[in-house]
């Protein structure tokens, strides 16, 4: 019987080693890609030294590859290392595959994709922490047309649980907006449902049995099932960072303006949310607006 064929090891820069793109980068590595490391921090760099082909703080290797990936904190990352003069948009090559993983705004993602127009941009992003990174088991939320998307698939499938990859939509913009509205809803199931434990508990109904009631009435949902046992420990879930919380609830808000829909739910969640980040500072923990209400009980 005749050996498989063996395919080539691809070149894949990754843009942004941090506590999720450092996972990602090591199981691209690991699948047999040769990856490049971008960082501006020297520790990430030399953590990285031991699995990528090389690490540099600058974008040089882009100019190089054929297959460009970026995983940076924020937006304001994405738009420095995007449009500046040496930044990626003047210098992937013609053809290059631009997969964004970043929790970006869709405004920003769909001019960034207006400006590569030589080559396929794939927004994708993600659900799922570190551990998730690491084991190949996150979910992705995807905008592409059929074209982009075949060109990101073999590195997504790498990264994704089985299910994991959700075509939202053939728009850059799509799975960007998809999974800041979800996460809206999510943040919003954290104010209201610790509102709900602060009155229950005033009212005499200790949290302990109030709370695994709720399981068994029409509030049930994965968030009760899941988190608020969570709460009543005091773990605000501290894998990812407040502030960042906030920056995605004040952008669905300029994102309901922009399309002229009034969203005074989700308004209200968002105010929560800023006025708790003014007290507790830039913490981390995605559920630290219900420390607001929890405190003291």
């Amino acid at each position: 019987m005749a050996e498989p064929e063996l395919r080539p090891a691809r070149e894949i820069v990754v843009i942004g080693a941090g506590r999720m793109g450092f996972p990602i980068a090591r199981r691209l590595a690991d699948s047999g890609e040769h990856v490049h490391i971008v960082d501006v921090d020297p520790v990430r760099r030399t953590l990285a030294a031991d699995f990528a082909s090389s690490v540099s703080a600058d974008i040089d290797a882009v100019t190089r590859s054929d297959v460009v990936v970026t995983v940076l904190p924020d937006v304001r990352s994405f738009e420095a290392v995007s449009f500046a003069d040496d930044g990626l948009i003047n210098r992937l090559r013609p053809g290059a595959v631009w997969i964004d993983l970043t929790s970006n705004d869709p405004r920003v993602a769909a001019r960034a994709a207006g400006a590569h127009r030589s080559g396929a941009f794939v927004g994708a992003p993600m659900g799922g922490g570190p551990s998730q990174a690491s084991d190949g088991t996150l979910t992705f939320w995807v905008g592409a047309d059929d074209t982009a998307l075949d060109a990101a698939l073999p590195f997504l499938t790498v990264l994704a649980r089985t299910d994991g990859i959700q075509h939202v939509g053939n728009i850059v913009t799509d799975g960007y907006m998809f999974k800041l509205l979800s996460n809206a809803l999510w943040f919003s199931q954290v104010a209201a449902v610790s509102e709900a434990m602060a009155i229950a508990a005033r009212s005499d109904i200790p949290l302990e049995r109030f709370a695994p009631l709720l399981g068994a009435s029409a509030a049930r949902s994965s968030f009760t099932d899941e988190y608020v046992p969570r709460l009543l420990t005091g773990d605000y879930v501290e894998s990812f960072s407040f502030a960042r919380c906030v920056e995605e609830l004040e952008l669905v808000d300029q994102l309901a303006q922009d399309v002229e829909v009034v969203a005074p739910t989700l308004g209200a969640s968002f105010e929560v949310h800023r006025r708790a980040l003014e007290r507790y500072g830039p913490l981390y923990g995605e559920m630290l607006a219900a420390r607001v209400q929890l405190d003291g009980l």
